[in-house]
């Protein structure tokens, strides 16, 4: 019994060892290269469709608030927006956290750029 464990031990550290040393054909740089490139295109014209269109953010304790969204920083880590509609007033100019930020959406419909009812 100890000598099919032994076999098969052997075989898991040729396996990793052989994974370890391969290296991705130039084909597969390529593919994955034009892959990424796709993507962050197609994440560009979204954040580009985006801009100045009436938005709904739904953050933490169940609140929800109106803006027109306006622009994310690199990282998206904050979201600038304009007509900021809180419980609480309208902020003109405002920057949202995307951690506290569960989900937003975008009305691409609207052509004037005032906040939608959010859904």
């Amino acid at each position: 019994m100890e000598d099919s464990n032994e076999d098969l031990s052997d075989l898991h550290s040729d396996k990793t060892s052989a994974d370890c040393n391969s290296k991705p054909s130039q084909t597969d740089i390529e593919d994955e290269q034009n892959a990424r490139a796709f993507l962050r295109e197609r994440f560009l014209r979204t954040l580009f469709a985006t801009y100045n269109k009436p938005a709904c953010f739904s953050m933490h304790e169940k609140t929800q608030v109106e803006a027109v969204f306006r622009a994310t920083d690199i990282d998206m880590e904050n979201l600038q927006v304009s007509g900021l509609q809180t419980p609480m007033g309208v902020l003109h100019q405002a920057l949202l956290r995307s951690s506290d930020v569960l989900l937003f959406t975008v009305d691409f419909e609207s052509e004037n750029c005032s906040a939608s009812k959010c859904i």
